[in-house]
């Protein structure tokens, strides 16, 4: 995996050891406040994180039970992040997932509902104020869906909308001044 360095302005190639070193990453945050915190995700429900800006990384699994691919990873604090994905064995299964030990363990907050979806990217402004987007339907991108919660994922409010097929929304940002 590549990452760009912002403060040398160059790329360096990182190696991940271990088990999921030849995982696909999908997403990668470095927090803004503390750029040697930082964390990947991607295939095979992993989660990688660095506390040294990079030059060393531990890896885990954010579900044994599951194959997730984590789209989406994003920390609000040193200690509280969150990551999603879609379950891509059972391709109509997402899933949220919390760490309050800074990506070391991982609990399922996702949102429960009445049809299987799939979910992809979620983004937390604060510690309580997040969104996801999902999808559902035939394809599996006739139906958005916006997932939202004020507490940190303990519940969650949807909304839903039909979408001419072929679409899909994967990623979310949240400006938390304005939002």
């Amino acid at each position: 995996i590549l990452v760009q360095s912002q403060w040398l302005n160059k790329w360096e190639k990182v190696n991940i050891a271990g088990r999921y070193s030849q995982e696909a990453y999908l997403d990668v945050f470095f927090l803004p406040s503390d750029r040697n915190l930082g964390w990947i995700c991607g295939f095979n429900s992993q989660v990688s994180f660095t506390t040294d800006g990079g030059d060393n990384w531990e890896t885990v699994r954010v579900d044994s039970d599951v194959n997730i691919q984590l789209e989406s990873i994003h920390f609000t604090s040193p200690n509280i992040g969150y990551s999603s994905g879609d379950d891509y064995e059972n391709n109509t299964l997402g899933s949220i997932y919390i760490s309050i030990d800074g990506g070391r363990t991982w609990v399922n907050i996702s949102p429960l509902s009445n049809q299987p979806y799939s979910i992809w990217g979620c983004y937390f402004y604060d510690n309580d104020n997040g969104v996801a987007v999902a999808s559902s339907g035939f394809t599996g991108c006739e139906i958005q869906v916006f997932f939202k919660t004020t507490n940190g994922g303990q519940s969650w409010t949807q909304r839903r909308y039909e979408i001419r097929s072929g679409t899909k929304l994967s990623d979310v940002h949240i400006d938390g001044t304005t939002g």
